[in-house]
């Protein structure tokens, strides 16, 4: 599988417009997500790619595959 490269904000994006999470808050840099299944995660947000460690930590929170994010682009 090739390296996923993702901005923050255009995850954030993804996953609100296609994926059905919400915003509950936001603390800082931080956004935190919800969706209706109760999966949550947290995603900085300091206006670069997310790096590949934490890229899979929020799909594996998310229960989403790399597949999943890379269609939308």
């Amino acid at each position: 599988m090739p390296r996923l490269v993702v901005k923050d904000m255009a995850l954030v994006k993804i996953l609100t417009k296609y994926y059905g999470f919400s915003i509950y808050g936001r603390h800082g840099s931080h956004v935190k997500l919800r969706d209706s299944k109760g999966h949550t995660t947290i995603v900085s947000i300091h206006n670069e790619q997310i790096k590949q460690g934490t890229l899979n930590a929020i799909l594996k929170q998310t229960e989403l595959e790399k597949e999943d994010i890379l269609k939308y682009f």
